[in-house]
């Protein structure tokens, strides 16, 4: 059996085990890949994930989610008190500074180095990370903006759901 072949049976088996709603939409799903392979669907196509014009995609979506959320948690530990203008501005000059320095040698780890934890600059890490623009414009903007799924005041950055921000479609 080749690779693929033990792919696609994983792939049924997995189907096979789901329940509910979500399993009927991916066996209908992985039934409509099976029966279009051979004439050139593919399973984006029939997940639904392929991307049509002018459509920003579903990764980058997250990614602004996550930009914002971590840039309004950043204004909250580092820069609580101020405005969001002052905040904004501060975060902009901070981040700026970051990339032409520390960045340079970080930016090829996977986390930030240990003498960062629990710094600014251990948090921007984790922005620049992100790879979203970083803007004045943008960072003001998502410091106003309401948070979709705060809890407490805090904002969990792997969970937000957002819709694609003006900011997203411009930093293609």
């Amino acid at each position: 059996m080749t690779d693929a072949a033990s792919r696609i049976d994983r792939l049924r088996r997995i189907a096979a085990r789901l329940g509910g709603a979500d399993g009927e939409w991916f066996v209908t799903a992985l039934q409509e890949y099976e029966a279009g392979a051979r004439y050139g669907g593919s399973l984006d196509q029939a997940l639904g994930l392929r991307l049509g014009p002018g459509t920003t995609p579903w990764w980058q979506i997250e990614d602004c989610g996550k930009r914002d959320a971590l840039l309004r948690d950043i204004a909250a530990r580092h820069f609580d008190g101020t405005t969001p203008r002052a905040a904004a501005l501060a975060i902009t000059t901070a981040v700026h500074r970051y990339a032409a320095a520390g960045w340079r040698r970080h930016q090829t780890f996977t986390s930030p180095p240990a003498e960062l934890l629990g710094t600014l600059r251990s948090d921007l890490f984790v922005l620049l990370k992100i790879g979203q623009r970083l803007s004045f414009k943008i960072i003001y903007t998502a410091l106003r903006r309401a948070p979709e799924n705060e809890v407490s005041g805090h904002t969990d950055p792997d969970t937000l759901q957002t819709d694609a921000s003006e900011e997203c479609h411009a930093s293609r």
